[in-house]
Protein backbone atom coordinates (compact mmCIF):
# COMPACT_ATOMS: atom_id res chain seq x y z
CA UNK A 1 0.00 0.00 0.00
CA UNK A 2 1.20 3.42 -0.87
CA UNK A 3 2.18 5.51 1.60
CA UNK A 4 0.58 8.96 1.99
CA UNK A 5 3.81 10.68 1.80
CA UNK A 6 4.65 9.25 -1.59
CA UNK A 7 0.47 10.16 -2.89
CA UNK A 8 1.25 13.98 -1.96
CA UNK A 9 4.50 13.65 -3.45
CA UNK A 10 3.48 12.30 -6.61
CA UNK A 11 0.81 14.74 -6.60
CA UNK A 12 2.93 17.95 -6.23
CA UNK A 13 5.31 15.97 -8.95
CA UNK A 14 1.86 16.16 -11.50
CA UNK A 15 0.81 19.75 -10.22
CA UNK A 16 4.36 21.09 -10.84
CA UNK A 17 4.53 18.98 -14.34
CA UNK A 18 1.52 20.62 -15.55
CA UNK A 19 2.17 24.30 -14.17
CA UNK A 20 5.78 24.33 -16.20
CA UNK A 21 3.54 23.01 -19.43
CA UNK A 22 1.79 25.53 -19.13
CA UNK A 23 4.27 27.96 -18.95
CA UNK A 24 5.59 26.62 -22.14
CA UNK A 25 2.32 27.65 -23.57
CA UNK A 26 1.51 31.29 -22.77
CA UNK A 27 3.91 34.37 -22.19
CA UNK A 28 3.34 37.93 -20.74
CA UNK A 29 2.51 41.02 -22.39
CA UNK A 30 2.34 44.75 -20.97
CA UNK A 31 0.33 46.94 -22.41
CA UNK A 32 1.28 50.70 -21.45
CA UNK A 33 0.05 54.55 -21.68
CA UNK A 34 -0.28 57.45 -21.17
CA UNK A 35 -2.41 60.46 -22.26
CA UNK A 36 -1.21 60.60 -25.75
CA UNK A 37 0.16 57.03 -26.27
CA UNK A 38 -0.44 53.04 -25.90
CA UNK A 39 2.09 50.75 -26.45
CA UNK A 40 2.02 46.56 -26.47
CA UNK A 41 5.40 45.48 -25.11
CA UNK A 42 6.44 41.78 -25.29
CA UNK A 43 8.31 41.55 -21.87
CA UNK A 44 8.78 37.94 -22.44
CA UNK A 45 11.90 35.73 -23.37
CA UNK A 46 9.56 34.04 -26.06
CA UNK A 47 7.50 34.72 -29.63
CA UNK A 48 3.85 35.43 -28.67
CA UNK A 49 0.98 35.79 -30.91
CA UNK A 50 -1.16 38.49 -31.05
CA UNK A 51 -2.69 38.13 -34.60
CA UNK A 52 -6.10 37.16 -32.42
CA UNK A 53 -5.58 40.00 -29.72
CA UNK A 54 -8.46 42.81 -29.69
CA UNK A 55 -8.33 46.04 -26.96
CA UNK A 56 -12.44 46.69 -26.58
CA UNK A 57 -13.52 49.37 -24.39
CA UNK A 58 -17.18 50.82 -24.14
CA UNK A 59 -17.29 53.13 -27.27
CA UNK A 60 -14.23 52.09 -29.26
CA UNK A 61 -11.79 49.20 -30.38
CA UNK A 62 -8.19 48.51 -31.05
CA UNK A 63 -8.83 45.04 -33.49
CA UNK A 64 -5.57 43.14 -34.24
CA UNK A 65 -6.36 44.11 -37.87
CA UNK A 66 -5.62 47.75 -37.37
CA UNK A 67 -2.23 47.09 -36.86
CA UNK A 68 -0.14 48.87 -39.96
CA UNK A 69 2.92 46.44 -40.01
CA UNK A 70 6.09 47.50 -40.62
CA UNK A 71 9.14 45.43 -42.62
CA UNK A 72 12.23 44.45 -41.54
CA UNK A 73 15.36 43.39 -42.83
CA UNK A 74 16.59 43.07 -46.68
CA UNK A 75 13.34 41.11 -47.54
CA UNK A 76 11.57 43.97 -47.30
CA UNK A 77 8.17 41.80 -45.72
CA UNK A 78 6.26 42.83 -43.32
CA UNK A 79 6.76 41.52 -39.47
CA UNK A 80 3.76 39.39 -38.37
CA UNK A 81 1.62 39.42 -35.60
CA UNK A 82 1.78 35.20 -35.00
CA UNK A 83 5.45 35.71 -34.23
CA UNK A 84 5.69 38.64 -31.87
CA UNK A 85 9.61 39.01 -30.99
CA UNK A 86 10.61 39.68 -27.22
CA UNK A 87 10.95 43.37 -26.27
CA UNK A 88 9.04 44.58 -29.84
CA UNK A 89 6.40 47.10 -29.26
CA UNK A 90 2.85 47.96 -31.14
CA UNK A 91 2.61 51.69 -30.92
CA UNK A 92 -1.12 53.51 -31.00
CA UNK A 93 -1.68 57.04 -30.87
CA UNK A 94 -4.64 59.67 -32.22
CA UNK A 95 -4.24 60.71 -35.47
CA UNK A 96 -3.25 64.41 -35.44
CA UNK A 97 0.33 65.92 -34.90
CA UNK A 98 3.17 65.35 -37.69
CA UNK A 99 5.33 63.38 -34.65
CA UNK A 100 4.88 60.00 -33.17
CA UNK A 101 4.50 60.91 -29.40
CA UNK A 102 6.77 60.14 -27.09
CA UNK A 103 6.88 56.75 -25.46
CA UNK A 104 6.09 56.82 -21.95
CA UNK A 105 8.99 56.85 -19.20
CA UNK A 106 9.08 53.35 -18.42
CA UNK A 107 8.59 51.97 -21.54
CA UNK A 108 11.74 50.75 -24.28
CA UNK A 109 11.36 49.20 -27.65
CA UNK A 110 13.88 47.13 -29.34
CA UNK A 111 11.91 47.44 -32.66
CA UNK A 112 8.31 49.52 -32.89
CA UNK A 113 6.62 46.27 -35.69
CA UNK A 114 3.49 47.79 -35.71
CA UNK A 115 1.81 51.23 -35.83
CA UNK A 116 -1.99 52.42 -35.46
CA UNK A 117 -2.75 56.14 -36.20
CA UNK A 118 -5.97 56.55 -35.42
CA UNK A 119 -8.95 58.85 -36.72
CA UNK A 120 -11.72 57.74 -34.64
CA UNK A 121 -11.73 59.18 -30.96
CA UNK A 122 -13.33 56.54 -29.54
CA UNK A 123 -10.80 54.05 -30.25
CA UNK A 124 -8.61 55.79 -27.87
CA UNK A 125 -9.76 53.15 -25.70
CA UNK A 126 -7.29 53.77 -22.80
CA UNK A 127 -8.91 57.65 -22.41
CA UNK A 128 -10.12 57.62 -19.02
CA UNK A 129 -13.17 58.39 -20.21
CA UNK A 130 -13.80 55.05 -21.39
CA UNK A 131 -13.62 53.71 -18.14
CA UNK A 132 -10.59 50.83 -19.18
CA UNK A 133 -10.87 48.26 -21.54
CA UNK A 134 -10.76 44.62 -21.79
CA UNK A 135 -7.77 42.40 -23.54
CA UNK A 136 -9.48 39.59 -25.37
CA UNK A 137 -8.64 36.88 -27.87
CA UNK A 138 -10.97 35.02 -29.77
CA UNK A 139 -13.45 37.62 -27.80
CA UNK A 140 -12.74 36.01 -24.63
CA UNK A 141 -11.46 38.42 -22.29
CA UNK A 142 -7.61 37.28 -20.73
CA UNK A 143 -7.08 40.49 -19.01
CA UNK A 144 -9.65 44.09 -17.66
CA UNK A 145 -7.46 46.98 -17.90
CA UNK A 146 -8.04 49.83 -15.19
CA UNK A 147 -7.55 53.75 -17.32
CA UNK A 148 -6.29 54.82 -14.84
CA UNK A 149 -3.11 52.64 -13.51
CA UNK A 150 -1.15 53.00 -16.56
CA UNK A 151 -0.20 49.62 -17.74
CA UNK A 152 -1.63 46.23 -17.45
CA UNK A 153 0.00 43.15 -17.97
CA UNK A 154 -1.68 40.23 -20.31
CA UNK A 155 -1.22 36.55 -20.92
CA UNK A 156 -0.77 35.30 -24.62
CA UNK A 157 -0.07 32.07 -26.63
CA UNK A 158 3.24 31.88 -27.29
CA UNK A 159 4.52 31.35 -31.13
CA UNK A 160 5.65 27.79 -30.12
CA UNK A 161 2.39 26.68 -29.13
CA UNK A 162 0.88 27.24 -32.12
CA UNK A 163 3.91 25.12 -34.23
CA UNK A 164 1.55 22.20 -34.67
CA UNK A 165 -1.35 24.57 -36.15
CA UNK A 166 1.31 26.55 -38.54
CA UNK A 167 2.84 23.09 -39.29
CA UNK A 168 -0.59 21.84 -40.73
CA UNK A 169 -1.30 25.16 -42.63
CA UNK A 170 2.41 25.45 -44.23
CA UNK A 171 1.78 21.69 -45.61
CA UNK A 172 -1.73 22.28 -46.88
CA UNK A 173 -0.21 24.91 -48.72
CA UNK A 174 -3.45 26.54 -50.21
CA UNK A 175 -3.72 30.08 -48.20
CA UNK A 176 -1.32 33.27 -47.63
CA UNK A 177 -1.66 36.68 -46.20
CA UNK A 178 -1.76 39.65 -48.27
CA UNK A 179 -2.09 43.13 -46.97
CA UNK A 180 -3.74 46.17 -48.61
CA UNK A 181 -2.64 49.59 -47.92
CA UNK A 182 -3.42 53.67 -49.25
CA UNK A 183 -3.48 56.70 -48.40
CA UNK A 184 -5.38 59.55 -50.01
CA UNK A 185 -3.44 59.66 -53.44
CA UNK A 186 -2.59 55.99 -53.62
CA UNK A 187 -3.80 51.84 -53.17
CA UNK A 188 -1.38 48.95 -52.96
CA UNK A 189 -2.17 45.48 -53.29
CA UNK A 190 1.42 43.49 -51.25
CA UNK A 191 1.83 40.06 -50.76
CA UNK A 192 3.19 40.01 -47.18
CA UNK A 193 3.81 35.74 -46.88
CA UNK A 194 6.91 34.07 -48.00
CA UNK A 195 5.06 32.07 -51.15
CA UNK A 196 3.76 33.10 -54.42
CA UNK A 197 -0.32 34.09 -54.27
CA UNK A 198 -3.10 33.34 -57.14
CA UNK A 199 -5.58 37.09 -56.72
CA UNK A 200 -6.91 36.41 -60.54
CA UNK A 201 -10.24 36.83 -58.79
CA UNK A 202 -9.48 39.37 -55.87
CA UNK A 203 -11.75 42.13 -56.68
CA UNK A 204 -12.60 45.29 -54.27
CA UNK A 205 -15.72 47.36 -54.25
CA UNK A 206 -17.40 49.89 -52.71
CA UNK A 207 -21.02 51.65 -52.72
CA UNK A 208 -19.98 53.46 -55.91
CA UNK A 209 -17.40 51.61 -57.62
CA UNK A 210 -15.49 48.78 -57.83
CA UNK A 211 -11.48 47.50 -58.94
CA UNK A 212 -11.70 44.30 -61.06
CA UNK A 213 -9.11 41.75 -62.19
CA UNK A 214 -9.06 42.76 -65.54
CA UNK A 215 -8.44 46.43 -64.37
CA UNK A 216 -4.85 45.33 -64.08
CA UNK A 217 -1.58 46.64 -66.26
CA UNK A 218 0.49 43.92 -65.97
CA UNK A 219 4.10 45.34 -66.21
CA UNK A 220 6.70 42.74 -67.39
CA UNK A 221 8.98 40.37 -66.42
CA UNK A 222 13.06 41.47 -65.95
CA UNK A 223 13.75 38.18 -68.15
CA UNK A 224 14.75 37.29 -71.06
CA UNK A 225 11.14 36.28 -72.53
CA UNK A 226 10.12 39.84 -71.52
CA UNK A 227 6.43 38.23 -70.75
CA UNK A 228 4.08 39.85 -68.46
CA UNK A 229 3.41 38.84 -64.78
CA UNK A 230 0.88 37.17 -64.23
CA UNK A 231 -2.51 37.39 -61.39
CA UNK A 232 -1.97 34.03 -60.74
CA UNK A 233 1.38 33.82 -59.36
CA UNK A 234 2.52 37.27 -57.37
CA UNK A 235 5.63 36.94 -56.21
CA UNK A 236 6.27 37.54 -52.15
CA UNK A 237 7.11 40.69 -51.60
CA UNK A 238 5.61 42.04 -54.82
CA UNK A 239 2.57 44.73 -55.11
CA UNK A 240 0.06 45.99 -57.21
CA UNK A 241 -0.46 49.52 -57.45
CA UNK A 242 -3.56 52.06 -58.16
CA UNK A 243 -3.90 55.64 -58.29
CA UNK A 244 -5.62 58.55 -59.96
CA UNK A 245 -4.21 59.21 -63.36
CA UNK A 246 -1.70 61.65 -63.26
CA UNK A 247 1.43 62.34 -65.36
CA UNK A 248 3.60 60.90 -62.34
CA UNK A 249 3.08 58.03 -59.71
CA UNK A 250 2.43 58.88 -56.41
CA UNK A 251 4.75 57.61 -53.33
CA UNK A 252 4.21 54.67 -51.61
CA UNK A 253 2.64 54.74 -48.03
CA UNK A 254 5.14 55.17 -45.31
CA UNK A 255 4.37 51.40 -44.45
CA UNK A 256 5.31 49.93 -47.44
CA UNK A 257 8.20 48.70 -49.54
CA UNK A 258 7.97 46.14 -52.77
CA UNK A 259 10.08 44.06 -54.18
CA UNK A 260 8.65 44.26 -57.11
CA UNK A 261 5.50 46.41 -59.05
CA UNK A 262 4.04 43.71 -61.19
CA UNK A 263 0.69 45.88 -62.18
CA UNK A 264 -0.60 49.04 -62.51
CA UNK A 265 -4.35 50.61 -62.54
CA UNK A 266 -4.06 54.11 -63.55
CA UNK A 267 -7.74 55.09 -63.27
CA UNK A 268 -9.98 57.54 -64.69
CA UNK A 269 -13.77 56.95 -63.52
CA UNK A 270 -12.93 58.76 -60.08
CA UNK A 271 -16.21 56.41 -58.35
CA UNK A 272 -13.36 53.85 -58.70
CA UNK A 273 -11.14 54.93 -56.26
CA UNK A 274 -13.12 52.56 -53.90
CA UNK A 275 -10.44 53.66 -50.88
CA UNK A 276 -11.71 57.43 -50.80
CA UNK A 277 -12.93 58.52 -47.33
CA UNK A 278 -16.59 59.18 -49.00
CA UNK A 279 -17.45 56.00 -50.20
CA UNK A 280 -17.47 54.73 -46.63
CA UNK A 281 -15.28 51.34 -46.96
CA UNK A 282 -15.11 48.36 -49.67
CA UNK A 283 -15.30 45.19 -49.56
CA UNK A 284 -12.46 42.29 -50.96
CA UNK A 285 -14.05 39.14 -52.43
CA UNK A 286 -12.47 36.17 -54.36
CA UNK A 287 -14.95 35.53 -56.85
CA UNK A 288 -18.40 36.28 -55.35
CA UNK A 289 -16.87 35.35 -51.96
CA UNK A 290 -16.06 38.34 -49.00
CA UNK A 291 -12.70 37.85 -47.88
CA UNK A 292 -13.22 41.05 -45.92
CA UNK A 293 -15.08 44.72 -45.59
CA UNK A 294 -12.12 47.57 -45.16
CA UNK A 295 -12.86 50.13 -42.84
CA UNK A 296 -11.66 53.28 -45.14
CA UNK A 297 -10.34 54.91 -41.38
CA UNK A 298 -8.22 52.16 -41.25
CA UNK A 299 -5.57 52.74 -43.66
CA UNK A 300 -4.69 48.76 -43.82
CA UNK A 301 -6.51 45.51 -44.47
CA UNK A 302 -5.77 42.07 -44.30
CA UNK A 303 -6.55 39.47 -46.28
CA UNK A 304 -6.11 35.99 -46.86
CA UNK A 305 -5.93 34.42 -50.83
CA UNK A 306 -5.36 31.15 -52.02
CA UNK A 307 -1.32 30.49 -53.06
CA UNK A 308 -0.28 29.59 -56.70
CA UNK A 309 0.89 26.00 -55.65
CA UNK A 310 -2.82 25.32 -54.36
CA UNK A 311 -3.99 26.04 -58.18
CA UNK A 312 -1.43 23.83 -59.41
CA UNK A 313 -3.62 21.13 -59.75
CA UNK A 314 -6.24 23.19 -61.95
CA UNK A 315 -3.58 24.83 -64.31
CA UNK A 316 -2.91 21.76 -65.11
CA UNK A 317 -6.43 20.40 -66.08
CA UNK A 318 -6.31 23.83 -68.17
CA UNK A 319 -3.54 23.02 -70.20
CA UNK A 320 -4.94 19.45 -70.78
CA UNK A 321 -7.89 20.82 -72.06
CA UNK A 322 -6.22 23.28 -74.69
CA UNK A 323 -7.32 26.68 -72.93
CA UNK A 324 -4.78 29.81 -73.78
CA UNK A 325 -3.97 32.46 -71.72
CA UNK A 326 -3.77 35.66 -73.59
CA UNK A 327 -4.01 39.68 -72.37
CA UNK A 328 -5.40 42.27 -74.40
CA UNK A 329 -3.73 46.17 -74.13
CA UNK A 330 -4.47 49.41 -75.37
CA UNK A 331 -4.08 53.10 -75.33
CA UNK A 332 -6.17 55.23 -77.17
CA UNK A 333 -4.27 54.60 -80.23
CA UNK A 334 -3.29 50.89 -80.83
CA UNK A 335 -4.31 47.21 -79.43
CA UNK A 336 -2.07 44.67 -78.49
CA UNK A 337 -2.81 40.98 -78.36
CA UNK A 338 0.09 39.16 -76.35
CA UNK A 339 0.58 35.99 -75.41
CA UNK A 340 1.50 35.29 -72.07
CA UNK A 341 0.59 31.69 -71.97
CA UNK A 342 4.25 30.36 -72.09
CA UNK A 343 3.63 27.92 -74.88
CA UNK A 344 2.59 28.16 -78.71
CA UNK A 345 -1.58 29.44 -79.06
CA UNK A 346 -4.26 28.79 -81.83
CA UNK A 347 -5.55 32.60 -82.27
CA UNK A 348 -7.18 31.43 -85.62
CA UNK A 349 -10.68 32.00 -84.12
CA UNK A 350 -10.33 34.64 -82.05
CA UNK A 351 -12.88 37.53 -82.76
CA UNK A 352 -13.13 41.15 -81.31
CA UNK A 353 -16.57 42.99 -81.59
CA UNK A 354 -17.98 45.78 -80.15
CA UNK A 355 -21.26 47.62 -80.58
CA UNK A 356 -19.99 49.50 -83.74
CA UNK A 357 -17.45 46.87 -85.39
CA UNK A 358 -15.16 44.02 -85.07
CA UNK A 359 -11.78 42.27 -85.84
CA UNK A 360 -12.38 39.39 -87.16
CA UNK A 361 -9.39 36.42 -87.48
CA UNK A 362 -9.38 37.40 -91.53
CA UNK A 363 -8.33 40.91 -90.58
CA UNK A 364 -4.91 40.55 -89.34
CA UNK A 365 -1.90 40.72 -92.02
CA UNK A 366 0.52 38.27 -91.19
CA UNK A 367 4.29 39.59 -90.87
CA UNK A 368 7.22 36.93 -92.06
CA UNK A 369 9.96 35.28 -89.84
CA UNK A 370 13.86 34.80 -90.48
CA UNK A 371 12.73 32.57 -93.37
CA UNK A 372 10.31 34.92 -95.27
CA UNK A 373 7.45 32.42 -93.87
CA UNK A 374 4.19 33.95 -92.95
CA UNK A 375 3.70 33.87 -89.32
CA UNK A 376 0.65 31.58 -88.33
CA UNK A 377 -2.42 32.83 -86.34
CA UNK A 378 -3.03 28.58 -85.63
CA UNK A 379 0.88 28.63 -83.94
CA UNK A 380 1.33 32.40 -82.70
CA UNK A 381 4.47 32.04 -79.92
CA UNK A 382 4.68 32.54 -76.43
CA UNK A 383 5.18 36.43 -76.07
CA UNK A 384 4.35 37.25 -79.29
CA UNK A 385 2.25 39.91 -80.42
CA UNK A 386 -1.01 40.81 -82.85
CA UNK A 387 -0.90 44.80 -83.19
CA UNK A 388 -4.21 46.52 -84.28
CA UNK A 389 -4.41 50.45 -84.94
CA UNK A 390 -6.15 53.10 -87.06
CA UNK A 391 -4.40 53.10 -90.51
CA UNK A 392 -1.68 55.98 -90.69
CA UNK A 393 2.22 55.94 -91.98
CA UNK A 394 3.16 54.78 -89.11
CA UNK A 395 2.40 52.51 -85.95
CA UNK A 396 1.79 53.77 -82.82
CA UNK A 397 4.30 53.29 -80.00
CA UNK A 398 3.04 50.04 -78.02
CA UNK A 399 1.55 50.99 -74.03
CA UNK A 400 4.42 51.24 -71.68
CA UNK A 401 3.09 48.01 -69.71
CA UNK A 402 3.69 45.60 -73.30
CA UNK A 403 6.85 43.96 -74.89
CA UNK A 404 6.62 42.00 -77.65
CA UNK A 405 9.33 39.35 -78.12
CA UNK A 406 7.57 39.43 -82.09
CA UNK A 407 4.65 41.41 -83.90
CA UNK A 408 3.48 38.55 -85.98
CA UNK A 409 0.52 40.08 -87.61
CA UNK A 410 -0.76 43.78 -87.43
CA UNK A 411 -4.32 44.88 -88.46
CA UNK A 412 -4.22 48.52 -89.67
CA UNK A 413 -7.78 49.49 -90.08
CA UNK A 414 -9.57 51.85 -92.39
CA UNK A 415 -13.25 51.68 -90.71
CA UNK A 416 -13.24 53.72 -86.82
CA UNK A 417 -15.87 51.53 -86.31
CA UNK A 418 -13.95 48.56 -85.85
CA UNK A 419 -11.19 50.02 -83.96
CA UNK A 420 -13.41 48.15 -80.71
CA UNK A 421 -11.34 49.54 -77.80
CA UNK A 422 -12.27 52.94 -78.36
CA UNK A 423 -13.72 54.73 -74.62
CA UNK A 424 -16.98 55.26 -77.27
CA UNK A 425 -17.65 51.64 -77.80
CA UNK A 426 -18.27 50.54 -74.62
CA UNK A 427 -16.22 47.99 -74.33
CA UNK A 428 -15.76 44.70 -76.35
CA UNK A 429 -16.50 40.81 -76.32
CA UNK A 430 -13.60 38.53 -77.44
CA UNK A 431 -14.70 34.87 -78.46
CA UNK A 432 -12.81 31.86 -79.66
CA UNK A 433 -13.49 28.11 -79.18
CA UNK A 434 -16.44 28.25 -77.67
CA UNK A 435 -15.48 30.81 -74.44
CA UNK A 436 -16.11 34.69 -74.13
CA UNK A 437 -14.58 37.28 -72.04
CA UNK A 438 -15.91 40.48 -71.70
CA UNK A 439 -13.62 43.69 -71.64
CA UNK A 440 -14.14 46.55 -69.96
CA UNK A 441 -12.29 49.66 -71.69
CA UNK A 442 -11.94 51.84 -68.94
CA UNK A 443 -9.09 49.08 -67.92
CA UNK A 444 -6.68 49.24 -70.52
CA UNK A 445 -6.00 45.71 -70.48
CA UNK A 446 -7.98 42.48 -70.53
CA UNK A 447 -6.94 38.85 -69.50
CA UNK A 448 -8.62 36.23 -71.46
CA UNK A 449 -8.66 32.66 -71.06
CA UNK A 450 -9.97 31.06 -74.50
CA UNK A 451 -10.48 27.58 -75.76
CA UNK A 452 -8.31 25.86 -78.13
Amino acid sequence: MQSPFKYLFSLLVLILISQTAFAQDTAGLQVVWNQEILVVINTSSEDVNVSNLNLVSANGAIMAEDWVMDTYGDSNLSYSLAEFEPGSCLIAYPSGGEEQPELPDNVECTATVGMFTMTNYDDIVWDITQGGFSAEVDGASVADCDANSNSCEVSVATTASDATDATDVEADDTQADILVSWNTDIFVIINTSEVDVNISDLSFSSSLGEILPENWVMNTTDDDNNLSYSLTDVSAGSCLIAYFSTDEQPELPENVTCTTTEAVFTLINIDDMVWDVSHGGFAAKAGDVTLADCDINNTTCNLTVATTSAMDDDSSETDDDGTQAIRAVWTTDILVIVNTSGADANLSNLSLSSSGGEILPENWIMNTDESNLSYSLEDVSAGSCLVAYLSAEEQPDLPESVTCTTIEAVFPMININDMVWDVSQGGFTAVAGGAEAECDITGNSCDIALGS
